[in-house]
């Protein structure tokens, strides 16, 4: 019941990168960082939930291509990557695994995207970056995975109050997520923000499994 209320979903299929089940795997290891540096030592390239075809005309109509994004949580993801190459120009991602964040650099050295893509070693719950410095936040899961952690009471406001703090006045905050608004909503309240909603059709990765949505959560930070 107490996951359910807060919106924490074992959704493996999306988890893994090869549709197979991690039934071994207790929901509270996605909050951990030692489950993401195992995973990724294991994981190729692997967008959680949508890719940026699926996303693109969303992150277009609000993401300005000349503003500054940031994507928390990003993994292996190859979002970032496509938009940089879609022309986007200035696009940082932190991770907590460091494991993944030397592959992902890597990767950006041999595409020649050093210009416009970093990465960096960083924690959501305390970032290492100055207050009002980004347009725009994209987070692909990385509440959810913490709404999955012990300690989602103490770890979701302090991501919260990081997000709000390091984006700019006007700046919008994208969350793609299992979350429905009973669910999400409520992390939300208390910050100086405006929110608006809207659903993506899930893409199967299980052959059988139906598809369903995620929703995306667009929070603009008040002027």
């Amino acid at each position: 019941y107490q996951r359910r209320v807060r919106g924490c979903n074992r959704e493996t299929d999306d988890m893994s990168s090869n549709g197979s089940s991690e039934s071994s795997i207790l929901a509270t290891d996605y909050g951990n960082k030692n489950y993401w540096d195992k995973k990724y030592k294991e994981e190729k390239l692997f967008d959680w939930y949508q890719d940026y075809s699926s996303l693109k005309s969303i992150i277009n109509q609000h993401f300005p291509k000349d503003k500054w994004v940031l994507m928390v949580g990003c993994g292996n993801s190859k979002l970032t990557e496509e938009m940089a190459k879609d022309g986007y120009m200035f696009v940082a991602n932190v991770d907590i695994a460091e494991i993944v964040v030397h592959q992902m650099k890597n990767r950006t050295t041999d595409f020649g995207l050093e210009q416009n893509l970093s990465y960096a070693t960083m924690d959501v719950r305390a970032l290492a970056i100055r207050n009002e410095t980004f347009e725009c936040v994209i987070d692909k899961g990385t509440i959810d995975a913490l709404a999955c952690a012990d300690l989602y009471i103490r770890d979701i406001p302090l991501m919260c109050s990081e997000i709000e703090r390091i984006l700019t006045k006007g700046g919008t905050w994208m969350v793609i997520t299992y979350g429905e608004p009973e669910t999400r909503l409520e992390y939300f309240k208390g910050y100086n923000w405006d929110i608006t909603e809207t659903t993506v059709e899930r893409k199967s990765s299980i052959e059988g499994d139906a598809p369903t949505k995620h929703w995306v959560y667009l929070i603009r930070k008040r002027l």
